[in-house]
């Protein structure tokens, strides 16, 4: 499903490419702000949920297909990152991180280094996957939340930059959002 459409394998793709040229287009002529970015930013996250969920079908893609969801998922990712919100803040506020996804649970002691209202920025030791929910417990207030991993680069010395969406909480952080700044995308 695609918009709220079910459609073929080649049709998704067809679909899939024209909204993101549509995203991308308008990103370069004009900047997306609250509720339209939120919409942008939802239309474009069923999309890589969609076409993950295609990549690991029971009938798996051909070469050129696969090839064309790796694309999609790549652009789709790309555009998410360029598209703010609201303002970041580079803080650097302590946590634990923890999965406890089945085979895959563990714990680790990090670092903040970039927050927005809606999530942040962390140095992680465990590799992750994009979708993956982990939870953040900040060592000064104890208090926790559960976030859902939006994208994941490798930084150096094996450990991963992540980058995490806050389900269902309102200001985790404790921070005043109407004086942030901006942070320039790299």
């Amino acid at each position: 499903m695609l918009e709220g459409h079910s459609r073929c394998r080649e049709h998704f793709i067809s679909c899939a490419y024209s909204m993101l040229d549509s995203a991308s287009e308008r990103l370069q002529h004009t900047s997306f702000h609250g509720p339209e970015a939120e919409s942008v930013v939802r239309a474009l996250d069923d999309c890589m949920q969609a076409t993950t969920s295609l990549a690991f079908a029971t009938e798996k893609p051909e070469n050129l297909e696969r090839a064309q969801l790796m694309d999609i998922l790549l652009w789709a990712s790309e555009i998410c990152r360029r598209i703010r919100r609201g303002p970041r803040k580079g803080i650097e506020i302590q946590i634990v991180l923890r999965s406890d996804a089945a085979g895959r649970a563990w714990r680790e002691d990090t670092v903040t280094s970039v927050l927005s209202r809606h999530g942040a920025c962390v140095l992680c030791q465990h590799e992750v996957m994009y979708g993956d929910i982990l939870h953040i417990r900040r060592k000064d207030t104890e208090h926790e939340a559960p976030a859902r991993v939006v994208w994941v680069r490798r930084a150096s010395n094996n450990s991963f930059e992540v980058g995490l969406e806050l389900l269902d909480q309102e200001n985790f952080w404790r921070l005043d959002w109407s004086e942030g700044t901006p942070l320039a995308k790299p």
